[in-house]
């Protein structure tokens, strides 16, 4: 076993497949080519896009190796490095902790363009990225964690305070309540402070304390004449 693994970091470059046959799921795959007796593995991004890819392994376990020495040693800022072919082409490359190379990207036309790639492969967003994390047997991501995190202290703080969540209320419902509560509290005043308060609005309870005043008079008048 350990010669196995010896030997199949000690490939050839030219046995690394073109780009496009190592595309697949997001996250790790492995596959099988017949015709040439090999193991292969890739990791890709969540839009198929290959961003590591390995040469052939002579046996499985020995493929098995290679992903696991690349989990290993993904976030270790040394175990990187960048190169330029001499056709102007730009890839980065993965290595173990004895320099023996472990995977590669494929090839980019700019270094700006390979800056990227490697950037996310070791971002947030990638499982092998820096701050992943194994849980259960499943790599998570830094995003991946936070976005679990955030849900599972939404969903506990809404247990504690025996809440559901609702709906946005919006300005022409505040509207409707806040005249029917005036409504209802008109509603609810005696029948001779709302006529009182309605007398006043209108102006007109002035011209009946005259008139009650002169009734008055004539009664008076009446009863002494």
């Amino acid at each position: 076993m350990e010669n196995e693994k010896k030997r199949s970091y000690k490939r050839p470059v030219d046995e690394y497949l073109p780009c496009e046959e190592y595309k697949g799921d997001n996250g790790f795959i492995r596959f099988f080519k017949e015709d040439e007796k090999r193991y292969y593995f890739a990791y890709n991004g969540n839009n198929g896009t290959t961003y590591l890819k390995s040469q052939g392994y002579t046996s499985e376990p020995g493929r098995d190796n290679g992903i696991d020495s690349v989990i290993r040693n993904a976030r270790l800022d040394e175990r990187w490095a960048t190169k330029e072919t001499e056709d102007g082409k730009f890839y980065y490359l993965l290595k173990a902790g004895n320099r023996q190379e472990i995977a590669r990207s494929c090839y980019y036309n700019t270094k700006e363009e390979m800056e990227s790639a490697l950037n996310w492969v070791r971002g947030e967003e990638s499982t092998i990225g820096k701050g992943a994390k194994e849980i259960d047997g499943v790599w998570w991501s830094t995003a991946m964690l936070l976005s679990k995190s955030e849900a599972v202290n939404e969903v506990e703080y809404l247990k504690k305070s025996n809440m559901e969540p609702v709906a946005p209320v919006s300005s022409e419902s505040v509207e409707e309540s806040e005249t029917k509560k005036e409504e209802e509290k008109d509603s609810s005043k005696p029948v001779a402070v709302a006529v009182a308060e309605e007398t006043t609005k209108t102006g007109c309870g002035h011209w009946w304390l005259w008139l009650l005043l002169l009734a008055a008079i004539i009664v008076l008048c009446l009863i002494f004449c």
